[in-house]
């Protein structure tokens, strides 16, 4: 044993002489081999500390039989003088001598444990038991194994008693390198080592035990076996995939191969198998080639399986070879899945009976164990059938349709959304909402009205009145610089027939005039060929600096205000559009006031309007007429609109574009005006304030006039 340095005295140059020669012996082979001898010796024996290096060497070269080893290394040069250096041509000899490099093994060089000598501990595996015949009973069988290793005191009376921590029980691969070291218990003498050899190969394999004593320079002891492990036949699943889903039925493929230990061992022959589906052994099997088999589980086979099943299950296949006395088995097992449900499917907008309209926006999540399949989201609505996309990586989906293609009677729409997952299970799930497709109707020159109120369960009635005020500008007239421009809105809804139903309002969310004074292009056109007008031209929609678009005034809601006109002695069986009395469905119960008094008007001088009416909607926010936004109290219902700035002498076309709060977008009929600053000469055919009804330009591409309120009677009375 090489002792540790400073764990004896020597004087500076004796030290030095062990430190050159140590040196030297690693770099020599010879002496590499004779050095523990040589060192022992030196140690124990103070007296040989003084004997020259020749002398050394050549007692050396004599036992090995080679008298051609180097000079040994100058110890130093001058009296009295220690260099403490090595010539460094030894140093590096080592790379041509017998290949060598100069280094020495690790396991020399830091003095570690020396293995198998008589002070060392005695390591013996008790089992299993070394064999390299396949048909010996000795054959490990299974896929856990259990070392023993017995760890005794080494026979020399100088022996130690055995480290217990120092034990360790390890399973080597091909290479030699360790593959598995699990927890070493001990009982006495006996340590034991618990092996997993689950995923591995039937065949060979190597364990070690080691252990060392308790010396502060501890000798070791180890043993290694090399034995047989049978694992049983090769199980191969070809499909299923593990984890895989299914609904009803599944097709099962596998293949079982023998697994031999060594190259002819015929035990490793398969002798049976057996195939298992979720606690139920299956026997109708086929066996398509030799080895490899295919079974058709069908889950709604009720004399297979005794219920219904339904979530997560396993299979299982097992089987044995023909080794004996104790056959090798081996077991593959695998998870999957029965679902029979399809999607989970929430909408996420519209709400339950939320009033949608215009461009309506479906946005549901769809979620499912065996993932959705993206192809089979689809929303149902009347007979529209649309695919739903997926939000990026979500599980969301979303789908836009035209509320407007539905007609003005439906009141309500249910949307069924359906999805499938990837084996094929589908699911609907529905929700009903409101319907608000109409968008609200408008005009620049509304029939004329009566007002109401309810008077001792009787219904006090007006005079008929331009709702916009007599100051209003009408269809065909000729307006100077100050014409004062005002629009009636309703909001409209779909309505059903043959019952009583509550109307559902979107109420409205804007309004503005476009006027354009281009005769070669149309202000209002058909968009969906259906001959009606329902749109501005998008041709003459506003571009900065081109004149031969539109302009845009837009417009704001007037509070409703004012007291109404209820005198007596009125007359409630004529008037126009005739269309409005028919009957006398509409003004059937109207009867005079008892105000004789015409009440003030609401501008004082500015305009002779006394009531802005309200919108039949009930709402506090809601407004039925809209003029230019208010500039000072003066102009309490809308400021006049000076053409000048903005717009040719002469004729142009007026429309009012509306828009309620769900983006149902109407247009009213278009106004024809002819504007005159009152210069001569004048572009138009007449004076301010007159009337013109031929040769009227006609502002559309031919279609026909949009609803208005000469097409809702009804609208004519103003309820209380």
């Amino acid at each position: 044993m090489i002792p540790r340095t400073g764990s004896r005295s020597f004087p500076d140059e004796a030290f030095q002489r062990q430190l050159n020669l140590d040196r030297f012996a690693f770099n020599n082979r010879c002496i590499h081999r004779h050095r523990l001898k040589y060192l022992t010796d030196f140690v124990y024996n103070e007296r040989m500390r003084f004997i020259s290096l020749a002398l050394l060497l050549s007692l050396c070269g004599f036992a090995c039989g080679d008298d051609s080893a180097p000079p040994p290394p100058p110890i130093g040069t001058d009296a009295g003088q220690d260099t403490g250096s090595v010539d460094s041509s030894m140093e590096d000899s080592g790379a041509e001598d017998g290949g060598t490099d100069g280094s020495v093994d690790a396991s020399e060089e830091d003095a570690g444990p020396v293995c198998n000598t008589a002070e060392a501990p005695i390591a013996t595996i008790l089992s299993p038991i070394a064999t390299n015949d396949p048909a010996s009973a000795d054959v490990v069988i299974g896929n856990r194994v259990t070392v023993e290793c017995r760890v005794t005191v080494g026979d020399s009376p100088e022996a130690r008693p055995v480290d217990p921590e120092s034990v360790t029980i390890v399973r080597l691969d091909g290479d030699g390198m360790v593959a598995d070291s699990p927890t070493v218990v001990a009982e006495a003498s006996v340590f034991r080592a618990a092996f997993n050899l689950e995923g591995l190969n039937s065949g060979a394999m190597r364990f070690r035990c080691t252990a060392q004593d308790i010396d502060a320079m501890p000798r070791c002891a180890e043993d290694e076996i090399e034995t047989l492990v049978d694992l049983g036949p090769q199980i191969t699943v070809l499909m299923p995939n593990a984890g895989s889903i299914h609904t009803g039925r599944m097709d099962l493929r596998y293949s079982v191969s023998p697994a031999p230990l060594v190259e002819g061992d015929t035990l490793a022959e398969v002798a049976e198998h057996t195939l298992t589906v979720a606690g139920v052994e299956i026997t109708d099997i086929e066996e398509t080639e030799p080895g490899t088999y295919r079974a058709d589980i069908d889950f709604s086979d009720m004399t297979v399986f005794e219920e219904e099943l339904a979530g997560e299950f396993e299979f299982s296949v097992e089987a044995t070879n023909m080794r004996t006395p104790s056959p090798g088995t081996s077991r593959h097992v695998q998870p999957f899945v029965i679902d029979r449900t399809g999607p989970t499917i929430e909408f996420l907008t519209p709400d339950a009976g939320e009033l949608i309209g215009g461009r309506a926006r479906v946005h549901v999540s769809a979620m499912d164990p065996a993932e959705v399949d993206d192809s089979t989201v689809i929303l149902r609505v009347g007979r529209l059938e649309l695919n739903m996309r997926r939000i990026g990586g979500t599980d969301e989906f979303e789908v836009f349709f035209d509320a407007a293609t539905f007609p003005s009677t439906i009141t309500e729409l249910t949307l069924n959304v359906t999805a499938a997952d990837s084996v094929g299970n589908r699911l609907t799930a529905s929700q009903i909402v409101k319907l608000d497709a109409v968008p609200p109707i408008a005009s620049l020159d509304p029939p004329m009205v009566r007002a109401s109120r309810l008077l001792s369960e009787r219904l006090q009635c007006s005079p008929l009145f331009d709702p916009l005020g007599d100051d209003s500008v009408n269809d065909g007239q000729i307006v100077g610089t100050a014409a004062e421009f005002r629009a009636r809105v309703e909001d409209m809804t779909n309505e059903g027939t043959g019952g009583t139903s509550v109307l559902f309002h979107a109420g409205n969310r804007s309004a503005e005039i476009y006027f354009l004074d281009d005769s070669d292009q149309a202000l209002l056109v058909d968009t969906n060929d259906d001959g009606v007008c329902d749109s501005i031209n998008p041709d003459v929609e506003p571009v900065a600096g081109d004149p031969t678009t539109a302009v845009v005034l837009e417009l704001e809601g007037i509070r409703p205000t004012g007291t109404i006109f209820l005198p007596p002695d009125l007359d409630f069986t004529g008037g126009t559009p005739a269309t409005a009395y028919a009957g006398g469905s509409i003004y059937g119960d109207c009867v005079s006031g008892t105000s004789p008094s015409v009440p003030r008007q609401l501008c004082r001088e500015s305009s002779p309007l006394g009531v802005v009416i309200s919108p039949r909607i009930a709402s506090t926010t809601e407004r039925a007429i809209y003029g230019k936004p208010v500039v000072t109290p003066l102009t309490c219902i809308g400021d006049s609109f000076d053409f000048q700035g903005s717009l040719n002498e002469g004729w142009a076309c007026a429309a009012v574009r509306t828009e309620d709060n769900l983006g149902n977008i109407g247009v009213s009929p278009a106004m024809r005006v002819c504007f005159s600053d009152g210069v001569a000469p004048s572009s138009c055919p007449g004076e301010i304030g007159d009337i013109v009804t031929t040769d009227l330009p006609s502002c559309t591409d031919g279609c026909t006039p949009p609803r208005s309120f000469v097409d809702v009677p009804r609208y004519q009375l103003i309820p209380p």
